[in-house]
């Protein structure tokens, strides 16, 4: 017989991504440019996590489960900023469009699974947590001033693609199975019943702790270092153990924020004017 300690993975993405045409308080500051065929501000951001976390025991053993945890959490804006002059000294030229765009596209794959086969089986909780709360935003500036002979288009796209999968199972003459937990949040807190099943913080902490753990910059079990002996890999591996010590995700998991945690907008700001030959 043995002991097994959970399986856990964790993955955040934490990512901006930026287009942006520069303004200003004022007009002088702002830019000014002119085309003669398509001005496009557009930023186009795609995150895919894919994570497959399994705990198992084959004989008279005692799995403790298997935690999964996706957070994604990235910011993706396109702009023309304030006071920003678009085809102004240029108006009226065949074929001018301008287009300001954002997309985001998000897909998370994968789930937790944890078994056990014997005469005896003791299976801990599974749990696969996913958790997407983008801002993704198109914008025009206030007072900005665009000039089009042929479509001006202002246009945030963001989707989210979830598959979220949790199995808990043991076979043999004895089971006793805590169950499988599958959650998804998308722009939003996780609810209550969620939080109880999830140990009320306690599955957050030990996902934070088992990120924060130095798995690359020290030594193994015969005194090798983790990443190799040269110069590079050491500098790499105290980036990473430093980068991962300051990570978490308790407080995604664990906000109690009751406004919505995921934007997406297409605006055009107060006192723009948008002048086109077709359509807006």
């Amino acid at each position: 017989a043995g002991a097994f300690s959970g399986a856990v993975s964790v993955a955040v993405v934490d990512n901006t991504t930026q287009a942006t045409i520069g303004g200003s308080e004022t007009l002088a500051g702002a830019a000014k440019i002119n085309a003669a065929g398509a001005t496009e501000v557009t930023a186009n951001a795609s995150e895919s996590v894919n994570t497959v976390t399994a705990s198992a025991a084959g004989g008279g053993v005692g799995v403790a489960g298997a935690l999964a945890v996706k957070v994604v959490k990235s910011t993706t804006q396109a702009e023309i900023g304030k006071y920003a002059q678009i085809n102004q000294t240029a108006n009226g030229v065949a074929g001018q469009s301008v287009r300001v765009a954002a997309t985001e596209n998000v897909t998370l794959t994968g789930g937790s699974g944890s078994g056990s086969v014997g005469g005896y089986a003791g299976v801990g909780a599974t749990a696969d947590v996913n958790v997407v709360r983008t801002t993704t935003t198109a914008s025009v500036g206030d007072n900005a001033q665009i000039a089009a002979t042929q479509n001006i288009g202002v246009e945030a796209l963001a989707e989210k693609n979830v598959q979220s999968a949790a199995v808990s199972a043991a076979g043999g003459g004895t089971a006793g199975i805590a169950g499988a937990l599958s959650v998804v949040s998308l722009g939003a807190k996780i609810d209550g019943d969620a939080k109880d099943n999830l140990g009320n913080g306690k599955s957050a902490s030990y996902a934070d702790e088992a990120m924060r753990k130095d798995k690359v910059s020290g030594k193994d079990e015969k005194g090798n270092n983790l990443l190799g002996s040269s110069e590079y890999a050491q500098l790499a591996g105290k980036d990473v153990a430093s980068a991962s010590a300051g990570a978490g995700v308790a407080s995604d998991l664990n906000t109690t924020s009751t406004s919505s945690l995921d934007k997406t907008q297409a605006s055009v700001g107060n006192g723009a004017n948008l002048a086109a030959g077709n359509d807006i």
